[in-house]
């Protein structure tokens, strides 16, 4: 019985196959992160020779500030990247909500259900995520084609150039939203005319040439 709980089968078992050295079979699938044993000590069963960490149940651990815990819902969206594996963007959800309050960080920790690809993670390693709030999907566009004019905030768009004519450029209001790598939520005040296509770059340049014509027309 004691041979069976070693993973011996003794059914089997004859002069001709017994070893010297058994194999140590692990109970699940993953990585060892950490060995507590060397060559010629004696391993008692209250020894925990090491440490495995299951590649199947990995899960994100975030902190949360405290002013921000109250927007936190299970469900909602996680997108996070690993700095030291490079800039790619991944994706999980948030599945446990914590209950108790680290005094010295200020936080709450959450964790996140892992979600489609995932990096090759290592115990420990830090990462950056970010939670949505809510599913609702809005215009976006690059921060440099939104031109701000005191409280107003507005973009241009252009007929396409046909037969060399000169490019026409019309002015529309937008409301801006928040800002998320490099882009920002628009709402359109005013509908964008047939033909005319958002300038997403050179904004500005546009927005100084009229500038200067005004100028120019008050000379």
């Amino acid at each position: 019985k004691q041979l069976s709980f070693l993973g011996i089968s003794t059914a089997n078992m004859s002069p001709s196959t017994i070893k010297q050295q058994i194999a140590i079979v692990a109970p699940m699938s993953g990585y060892i992160s950490k060995i507590n044993f060397h060559n010629g000590m004696y391993a008692q069963s209250s020894i925990s020779l090491m440490d495995i960490i299951s590649s199947e149940h990995l899960h994100l651990e975030l902190d949360v500030f405290e002013k921000d815990i109250a927007n936190i819902k299970k469900g909602q969206k996680i997108s996070y990247t690993v700095p030291a594996l490079g800039q790619s963007v991944y994706y999980g959800t948030v599945e446990v909500i914590g209950k108790e309050f680290n005094i010295n960080s200020k936080t709450i920790r959450v964790h996140g259900h892992l979600e489609g690809t995932k990096p090759t993670f290592l115990k420990d390693l830090f990462i950056n995520a970010k939670i949505y709030l809510n599913n609702e999907e809005s215009l976006a566009l690059p921060e440099e084609a939104i031109i701000k004019d005191g409280a107003n905030s507005f973009i241009y768009v252009a007929n396409e150039k046909l037969n060399d004519k000169e490019i026409e450029f019309e002015k529309i209001a937008v409301v801006t939203g928040a800002t998320d790598n490099g882009f920002t939520a628009v709402k359109l005040i005013d509908t964008i005319p047939d033909g005319m296509q958002i300038v997403t770059k050179g904004a500005y340049y546009v927005y100084a040439q009229s500038k200067a014509g005004e100028l120019e027309h008050e000379h």
